[in-house]
């Protein structure tokens, strides 16, 4: 090489050595998307509140995830206080034909009326079940914790719960924590306060992808 040429190479390589370490760490920082092709159970049945069914749901979709509601029956369920009809959801798989096997994740809404009709069904149970058994992620709302603590999964577990629902957490011998939702392994719960359902929402997107 002759002087000049080897004088520019010289004067590029801190250049091309710095392009790199940023595009490594670009690529570090990236934040993972596992939610995309995902595909996540969503569990409930007539009576369920509409507002922690879909901001999930949407949160969810927006981030690639696929999400099946899954209900006692093949059918549309209403939710409580239904005010138009058109507020009915339609049901993607009835809970015989749900297996966890086939979902990523577990999303358990609150609606006092539906945690009810599903505590009642041995199959809603353990469909649970299998999911804490598979360690895959589940995000519990509101009421929708009381599912989760009818399957005595919780035991020294730490957990956000609703007024209602903290008699029933100590006799599960959970520890609750005074948040609007709190993280433990792959557990993810939310007291359901209607303020903090969008962020519970983000949150379950990042408990899919692990964070």
């Amino acid at each position: 090489l002759g002087p000049a040429r080897a004088f520019a190479l010289k004067q590029l390589e801190p250049e091309l050595r710095l392009e790199i370490r940023n595009a490594i760490a670009d690529h570090r920082n990236r934040p993972p998307q596992p939610a995309r092709g995902a595909t996540v159970a969503i569990l409930t049945a007539d009576g369920f509140c509409l507002r922690e069914l879909l901001d999930p749901c949407r949160a969810l979709r927006a981030a690639g995830a696929r999400t099946l509601v899954v209900a006692p029956r093949r059918q549309r369920i209403v939710p409580r206080g239904l005010l138009h009809a058109d507020q009915a959801i339609r049901t993607d798989l009835a809970l015989r034909e749900a297996d966890a096997v086939r979902f990523d994740a577990l999303v358990l809404p609150g609606g006092a009326a539906a945690v009810d009709r599903l505590r009642a069904q041995p199959a809603a149970l353990e469909f649970i079940r299998a999911f804490f058994a598979a360690g895959k992620p589940v995000a519990a709302l509101g009421q929708g914790l009381s599912l989760v603590l009818e399957t005595q999964r919780l035991a020294g577990r730490k957990l956000a719960c609703p007024t209602s629902l903290r008699q029933d957490a100590g006799h599960a011998a959970a520890e609750v924590v005074e948040r609007a939702m709190v993280a433990d392994g792959a557990l993810l719960t939310g007291t359901g306060e209607r303020r903090s359902v969008p962020a519970f929402s983000r949150r379950v997107v990042r408990h899919l992808q692990g964070q």
